[in-house]
């Protein structure tokens, strides 16, 4: 599964948009991603995971909560988890690991969505200067 992590709003909140399956050594490079991109940032740091286009997962309990642990740290934010209404699966794992990980999660169905909930929960973020290849994009 390719996926692509970048700035979404600056030093702010970072997205990764996955394609595909996902394997277990994705999963585990993604933590060397999470912490980059948790260190850089201002904190509190938010993560968009952008699910709707993953074809089947990979999901080992312990190994994420391995992976994923930078995301209790005092620098994280909320992760955010886009997964296509029609995706039971990914909704309900999705749910499983945010409440297995500890951490702070929401479920939407698009970036629109992910905005205004983080707008809700941190007044600071500024969504007017959102990454160009995210303006106007669901």
């Amino acid at each position: 599964m390719p996926t692509e992590t970048e700035w979404y709003l600056e030093d702010r909140v970072f997205i990764s948009r996955a394609v595909g399956d996902i394997t277990m050594e994705e999963l585990v490079s993604m933590d060397r991603v999470l912490e980059t991109y948790i260190k850089q940032g201002k904190a509190p740091v938010h993560w968009i995971l952008d699910t709707r286009k993953i074809g089947k997962p990979y999901l080992n309990l312990g190994l994420a909560r391995k992976t994923f642990a930078i995301l209790r740290s005092d620098e994280f934010g909320w992760a955010i988890v886009c997964v296509a209404q029609s995706n039971r699966l990914m909704s309900f794992l999705a749910t499983t690991v945010g409440q297995i990980l500890g951490v702070r999660y929401r479920l939407v169905q698009n970036l629109e969505e992910a905005e205004v909930f983080l707008q809700e929960r941190d007044s600071s973020l500024n969504f007017e200067h959102v990454n160009q290849k995210y303006s106007h994009v669901s």
